[in-house]
């Protein structure tokens, strides 16, 4: 779930966005020794800062400066110090986000209210396509380690075995009611690799994101 705050001055719309992904990587993850673990889906979250123009009745274009939450789980059987363990542990890499959009508005249906001169939209929806670049801000394994009765937690910095960079792509759909509320929801899929180090390995991130909407 999220929020969006919005203000607008001519046709800027400026605002705060928050909302929750699932996230996950396309290959497995080399650490502890030659343990190669595979990812499962795990929850993460985004904030940002929007700026976002018109460019016809149909056309916008937003930036979205954002710090976003990105990762995965691993549980399985791994071998440490020639003991095995049943990991259950998560990663949690966090990056400084800059998405570039462009959304195509559907034509808007009126509700035959005016608020200063101007109708006010019942509801209208958007399919949002663009890129972004990705600085790594902190990478963390955080979870437990079992050997029988024996729990070793984990809270380690990996921000060494990940790249610093990262792009990709986006694609999204959305929708606005009477000016005021609606959601948005994103599929984003990064193009470069998002392990540093292990060539054999060559996973990207991709992320299912969602937020509710409303509008000052």
């Amino acid at each position: 779930m999220g929020f969006h705050l919005s203000g607008q001055s001519q046709s800027l719309e400026y605002g705060l966005t928050a909302g929750l992904n699932i996230s996950n990587h396309t290959d497995r993850f080399r650490n502890y020794e030659s343990n190669q673990l595979t990812p499962s889906s795990a929850l993460g979250y985004q904030v940002s800062f929007m700026t976002r123009t018109t460019l016809n009745q149909l056309l916008k274009a937003s930036l979205e400066p954002s710090i976003i939450m990105l990762g995965a789980n691993y549980n399985e059987s791994i071998t440490l110090n020639g003991r095995e363990f049943q990991t259950d542990i998560r990663s949690k890499l966090y990056y400084l986000h800059l998405p570039v959009l462009v959304q195509f508005y559907n034509e808007p249906k009126k509700t035959g209210r005016t608020v200063y001169g101007n109708q006010i939209m019942q509801y209208s929806y958007h399919f949002t396509v663009g890129i972004f670049g990705e600085y790594l801000l902190n990478a963390r394994l955080t979870g437990d380690n079992i050997d029988g009765n024996l729990t070793r937690s984990v809270f380690e910095n990996v921000i060494d075995a990940y790249s610093k960079y990262d792009a990709g792509g986006v694609v999204g759909f959305g929708m606005e009611f009477i000016d005021k509320y609606g959601f948005e929801t994103r599929l984003q899929r990064t193009f470069l690799q998002t392990y540093n180090g292990n060539p054999q390995l060559k996973p990207k991130n991709y992320a299912f994101k969602l937020s509710f909407v409303y509008l000052l």
